[in-house]
């Protein structure tokens, strides 16, 4: 019973977010067939209310249900994260977190042991949920808007309903990635990411742009103490990879210190901009929308591009005829082959990444040991780097919100490389140790 009133209200939210659908974004014209905007749509011009009247191919194209693990995912869940309840996911194990007694542990509501009821605790206010106006920073084109308006607080106080009011539920709106009139324009629009990229986006395609002001490493929001400051950060002064990220993360002070064994951990959130940079794929002039966003036609054979970015490329036709216009020379004849290699490849990835997980919590545990025998920071100083940099490379394949693999695609040699130093300074360290 405790099990299906969770249900419910998982259902709850999952049916916030359907009913959130004039919400999200869109892009790229459909062709002569796009229908007229109406007199109300001019009304909210600049919305996605208005542009998904006059590009309904691409916006419909964002809905396309998606869950894993029994959570929804996808641009069109955004609202649903912000604003309504959700059931808490541990990062990376895809089940539900629940308190000692069992019960699922949901953001506005707490269970009541004597009634056997889950009690609405919120007000109203997406803050009450933990939601920071930052978060907001890489999800609609609207933060800037409450950065204006406060450019410290946007950064530092929580995500109200006044805030939500300004925000407007457009969520991966399309201003997000187009500056003007929708497939005229592709770019990051956001102040954050634009703020720190600066001059170093010169040579970024316009669609990794588009993604990476989202989907990136950055650990800097909690930096902030002036409404300026991020125009005072420079993450990517070394460069896009591992060791120049970790570099500058380290100089800057993200890291935080394990209090029982004194080694330094940067977390890193989303890398998918960073890690796909210098790839194979990056150097064949290929970007973010190549495969996420392929080009595809509607019932009128009529072309636009495909706007379930969330989407896995393994799952869509279109997007596989365009990995098969490389992957043909190497053998691979059709789809069902291609799904096949890639599937081999992130189950190869997750396997070395499940294994290097344990190591790095065994080196963890034996430095924390070798502290409390009375080991000097001295003698343990090579064993923390080793770590800090393993721990980093891990999750810089991975991302924060990933673990079985799925990220592989991206950079494949880059995986297996980044995962095989890892490891291989994981065992140098705990030989050092015992």
């Amino acid at each position: 019973m405790k099990r299906g009133k969770t249900i419910v209200l998982w259902a709850a939210a999952a049916a916030m977010t359907v009913g959130a659908l004039g919400a999200l974004g869109c892009a790229q014209p459909s062709g002569e067939g796009a229908s007229a905007v109406d007199a109300s749509a001019e009304a909210q011009a600049g919305t996605v209310e208005y542009w998904a009247q006059k590009y309904p191919d691409q916006y419909n194209s964002i809905f396309t249900n998606k869950t894993r693990d029994g959570v929804t995912h996808g641009h069109d869940a955004l609202v649903s994260i912000c604003e309504a309840p959700v059931v808490r996911v541990p990062v990376g194990s895809g089940a539900f977190l629940q308190d000692d007694e069992g019960h699922f542990l949901i953001d506005g509501f707490t269970y009541d042991a004597e009634s056997g009821n889950y009690i609405i605790s919120t007000t109203g206010n997406p803050a009450d949920n933990g939601i920071y106006q930052s978060c907001v920073a890489c999800k609609s084109s609207r933060f800037n808007e409450l950065y204006a308006q406060n450019p410290l607080g946007a950064f530092t106080e929580g995500y109200t309903a006044e805030a939500a009011a300004v925000v407007d539920k457009q969520y991966w709106d399309c201003a997000m990635c187009h500056s003007d009139e929708p497939g005229q324009s592709l770019g990051a629009n956001g102040v954050y990411f634009t703020a720190m990229l600066g001059d170093r986006g010169q040579d970024i395609s316009a669609g990794d742009a588009a993604c990476g002001q989202c989907h990136n490493s950055f650990d800097y929001e909690r930096m902030v103490t002036a409404g300026d400051d991020i125009y005072s950060f420079d993450p990517y002064r070394y460069g896009f990879d591992a060791d120049s990220l970790l570099r500058a993360a380290l100089e800057d002070g993200l890291q935080g210190v394990d209090e029982e064994s004194g080694v330094e951990e940067v977390m890193v959130f989303h890398p998918e901009f960073e890690f796909f940079q210098n790839s194979v794929h990056d150097s064949m002039g290929l970007d973010c929308t190549s495969c996420h966003m392929p080009k595809t036609v509607n019932a009128d054979g009529e072309q636009f591009t495909n706007h379930d970015a969330s989407a896995s490329p393994l799952e869509n036709p279109d997007a596989l005829a365009v990995c098969l216009g490389c992957h043909q020379s190497q053998g691979i004849t059709d789809a069902d082959a291609m799904v096949k290699m890639v599937r081999g490849k992130q189950a190869e990835a997750a396997q070395a990444e499940v294994s290097l997980t344990g190591k790095l919590e065994k080196l963890k545990d034996a430095i924390a040991d070798a502290k409390a025998a009375g080991a000097t920071d001295e003698s343990l100083a090579q064993a923390r780097d080793a770590y800090t940099k393993a721990y980093y490379y891990l999750n810089y394949v991975t991302g924060r919100y990933a673990d079985d693999g799925v990220k592989v695609a991206h950079n494949p040699v880059g995986t297996f490389d980044y995962l095989s130093r890892a490891d291989r300074l994981t065992d140098d360290a705990l030989a050092s140790l015992s």
